[in-house]
């Protein structure tokens, strides 16, 4: 990129806030003649004193403005390794813990908690993690290499690589001593300490990551699927007890889909994983009160849609596949809990070159958000590929529907790989729902996208009308939680924003449920110009009711013309004015009065 459109771009944003001509929505400044002078002259002095300058190429079609209103969430932040972490990364093992049998040397915590956020990790079943005296007491307690991969690993809390030696965690007398570690770590108060953010629940295996290990051996020495299930919900209950009961605290760090069992015995997959898609360790730990964490997030769909103990799964309407996302679910309900992710691995951790890009990163973090992850273990890669879309998610991270300042949804196709089923799942949708509505809002999918990555392979991030065959419409539903003028009183002041692909020389408009009982009332035309550019537009709108009074129970849809076909990949509602009070259900609504719309492009209102 030439270093003055660097600049230029750097410049841009800074005279966005004073600039009356600024279009948020395409990231383009109509100037002053004052202000191109202006701009000139700070470009001159700043290009004399800088020899190179380092910004990612990021699409012009994004945006990711928000009011200014808009704060982060307190439950919600990093705990990675990006400008945004707010935690300290806290690794201790046992043996510094307990290096003598019933001493207990909490220091390296406590020093932690009294100097800020704690995320913390206790690794105990490493051999290389276990003080000395638990194998000299129980010379026979069995010990086990990492299988699949079966190779060393890099343990980070000593920054060595370990051969993967790992004790049977399950084994009675093991259990039993970490129970007594519980019992100190309760007997400190540090779960309760107000800086005690959240901690990786199971103390299992590498990075104190959990998976269901070694069955073929427990087989073998007589233990049953019931036997470790039963020993499963004894450890949680440990960490409640050692945690206080601030059970929320704790990360659950196995999946909420079907568990892999290694080696694959019929009666222990049918004793863990449930008809409902999920499986019985997880259902304990979110029903034991656990927050949960999942890693592969960068994989996008791959593991991620049907995890039905997290409030996700798909759903079915007439012949389309949907994620869907339960908020009314105890596990996403709950704001206590943290539901964390990890966006860390671009280009690396044995990701493939070129998926550090900004589609990778920009698709991954909408992903979190469609979960409605919390906190994110994120890598600094993604903030200086995609700093804007990074800012944003930070603010909405951690939002529910009834406080979250905008809702949006990404019109896609894609399949979760993980299943192998081959279904095509529609859309990731926050508060914000495209549907196929018959006969005039059918639309079909468009824009392929090929990733190098195996879990993700080819997807659809657009949508399109078919006017061929009579559809000239894409319809949408507003979550009533939202905004809906029989529920709530934040109605009226919002934007809408549409990302879309100028690739016609016509024009499309909104047309919206309003406030006067109009259900199809018209924005101004929005002109193309046929250059071939994605683009975000973004419509004001003061007056809308969302009542769900279009076809099909919608609030809003999109008309290409009547003559061409619109492709569109992004839509989000924004409000305005903050909401006076939390949007309860069933509360009485408050109603604002209507007064009028606005678009806005390309920084003019037409």
């Amino acid at each position: 990129m030439v270093i003055t459109n660097v600049l230029a771009s750097l410049m841009e944003r800074q005279l966005a806030s004073i600039s009356k001509f600024v279009s948020y929505s395409r990231r383009k400044v109509a100037f002053s003649n004052f202000s191109r002078q202006a701009i000139s002259i700070v470009l001159f002095t700043f290009i004399s004193s800088v020899s190179s300058v380092v910004v990612a190429d990021i699409p012009s079609e994004d945006d990711w403005w928000l009011p200014e209103w808009v704060e982060k969430s307190a439950n919600s932040g990093d705990y990675g390794n990006s400008s945004y972490a707010s935690t300290a990364n806290t690794k201790i093992s046992w043996k510094d813990i307990e290096p003598v049998e019933g001493q207990y040397d909490w220091s390296v915590l406590e020093n932690a908690l009294a100097a800020g956020d704690v995320f913390l990790r206790i690794f105990a079943s490493d051999v290389i993690h276990v003080p000395a005296w638990l194998g000299e007491k129980y010379p026979d307690l069995k010990v086990h290499r990492f299988r699949w991969p079966n190779k060393p690993y890099y343990d980070v809390h000593t920054k060595t690589s370990s051969v993967g030696d790992f004790y049977e965690i399950w084994d009675p007398r093991f259990e039993a001593e970490f129970r007594q570690l519980m019992q100190s770590f309760r007997d400190h108060k540090l779960g309760s300490h107000p800086n005690m953010k959240f901690s990786y629940l199971m103390h299992g295996w590498r990075w104190n990551e959990w998976g269901v290990k070694w069955v073929p051996e427990m087989i073998q020495s007589g233990i049953t699927v019931q036997d470790f299930i039963g020993w499963f919900q004894r450890t949680v209950d440990d960490y409640v007890y050692g945690f206080e009961g601030n059970a929320g605290k704790l990360l659950y760090t196995g999946t909420a889909d079907a568990e892999w069992i290694e080696g694959g015995d019929s009666s222990w997959v049918a004793g863990i994983n449930s008809a409902d898609g999920g499986n019985v360790l997880s259902k304990y730990a979110v029903s034991a009160g656990a927050g949960a964490r999942t890693g592969s997030s960068e994989w996008l769909d791959y593991g991620l849609v049907d995890n039905p103990d997290w409030g996700m799964s798909r759903k079915k309407i007439g012949s389309t596949w949907y994620q869907a996302v339960d908020d009314n679910h105890p596990f996403l309900k709950d704001s206590i809990r943290i539901f964390g992710a990890e966006n860390e691995c671009f280009a690396s951790c044995g990701t493939p070159a070129g998926t550090d890009d900004y589609w990778h990163i920009k698709m991954a973090t909408l992903k979190i958000l469609q979960m409605r992850v919390n906190w994110v273990f994120l890598s600094q890669k993604a903030v200086n590929v995609a700093p804007d879309q990074q800012a944003y998610a930070f603010k909405t991270m951690g939002k529910t529907v009834y406080n979250t300042p905008d809702a949006w949804v990404a019109l896609r196709e894609a399949q979760d790989h993980r299943t192998g089923d081959g279904t095509w799942l529609q859309n990731w949708e926050r508060w914000v729902y495209q549907r196929e509505v018959a006969p005039e809002g059918l639309t079909t999918r468009v824009s392929s996208h090929s990733s190098p990555l195996s879990q993700v392979k080819t997807t659809y991030e657009a949508r399109s009308t078919n006017h061929a065959s009579g559809s000239d419409y894409i319809y949408f539903d507003v979550d009533d939680r939202f905004i809906n003028k029989s529920r709530n009183a934040d109605i009226g002041n919002i934007q809408v924003k549409v990302t879309y692909l100028d690739n016609f020389a016509g024009s499309w408009r909104i047309e919206y449920d309003a406030d006067d009982g109009n259900a199809y009332k018209q924005s101004t035309a929005i002109q193309n110009s046929n250059d071939g550019q994605w683009k975000t537009v973004t419509v004001s709108i003061s007056d809308a009711a969302f009542m769900n009074r279009q076809n099909g129970g919608m609030d809003l849809r999109l008309f290409n013309g009547g003559t061409q076909d619109l492709t569109v990949r992004f839509l989000r509602v924004i409000k305005l004015t903050q909401p006076l009070t939390t949007t309860i259900p069933g509360a009485e609504p408050v109603l604002q009065a209507p007064t009028g719309l606005q678009v806005e492009l390309l920084g003019e209102n037409i």
